[in-house]
């Protein structure tokens, strides 16, 4: 079930014209830092906002850590787009 949700949410990203990021860092009860990523997208003239993955940080959380783990986010989904429209 969560592959299938992932995919859905993964097509209505690549069908998207525009989606912003949101992120959210803290620490959980176990000491480790961790990165929520949000995406918000229109989807058939809805406002949609969604939990796109959340990232165990293994290193310090500056903000080029940060990025870094985003950036890698963004390049497998980047993958994944080419895959779904080839």
């Amino acid at each position: 079930m969560s592959g299938d949700i992932s995919n859905q949410l993964q097509t209505d990203l690549a069908l998207a014209d525009f989606f912003s990021i949101c992120l959210d860092e803290s620490t959980d009860v176990t000491s480790q830092a961790r990165l929520a990523v949000f995406v918000r997208f229109v989807r058939v003239n809805i406002m949609k906002e969604e939990l796109r993955k959340l990232i165990t940080i293994s290193t310090k959380t500056t903000g080029r850590d940060i990025i870094n783990e985003v950036h890698k986010e963004f390049i497998n989904l980047k993958a994944i787009f080419k895959i779904l429209f080839q």
